[in-house]
């Protein structure tokens, strides 16, 4: 199952809001998001992490949507590796 998760700046922290199980966690940097939210995940649930997918369905920082830069920018570092 893939999880859709949202993500908004507060603070210095990234707030993760996995609705599909009403969950919350957090990361302190943008590149942890998807970590973080497996992580939760699989234990809230418990379910293996191996096999907990999530997919980032908007990030959201100063109340504005910055969802399609970070696609961007996520991109760019593949294809760098």
């Amino acid at each position: 199952m893939t999880y859709h998760i949202e993500v908004q700046r507060d603070g210095r922290w990234w707030m993760v809001h996995i609705p599909e199980i009403g969950g919350l966690t957090q990361a302190r940097r943008l590149a942890e998001v998807e970590q973080m939210a497996r992580e939760f995940i699989a234990v809230s649930t418990g379910t293996p992490i191996a096999d907990v997918d999530v997919a980032v369905s908007s990030v959201t920082a100063d109340g504005i949507d910055v969802s399609g830069r970070a696609r961007h920018i996520a991109q760019d570092r593949a294809r760098a590796e």
